[in-house]
């Protein structure tokens, strides 16, 4: 099932996606993952972006205007470093839903609990 704008004459390619702890699907440039396990994860994750989208041809480039935007469920709760290409970030995941969204992302993506 796809949620899409009407003025659009086809549905996006949809592929699901999988890392050591995670699955899910990467849509357009969109890519949502959730735990495998269905407990909340608290340790370090590592993935390529290309690596996900672009296993199936839907890695849409290295251009800035072609960056994906990444959702991930089932992390522990509290403060998250989020590494993108080198650039570090601080997140924190809200107990009540474990979710960390980023936008703009292009290659290596890592992702450390540091406090919770």
């Amino acid at each position: 099932m796809q949620v899409k704008d009407r003025d659009l004459l086809k549905p996006l390619d949809t592929v699901k996606v999988e890392t050591e702890t995670h699955i899910g699907a990467s849509i357009g440039h969109w890519i949502v993952l959730f735990g495998k396990s269905g407990l909340r994860i608290r340790e370090e994750i590592v993935f390529s972006i290309q690596a996900l989208a672009g296993q199936h041809g839907l890695y849409p480039g290295t251009g800035n205007s072609e960056q994906m935007k990444l959702a991930i469920a089932d992390l522990g709760a509290g403060l998250w470093k989020a590494v993108v290409n080198g650039v570090c970030e601080s997140h924190l995941v809200a107990d009540d839903d474990g979710l960390l969204y980023l936008t703009g992302v292009q290659g290596e993506v890592r992702l450390i609990p540091i406090l919770g």
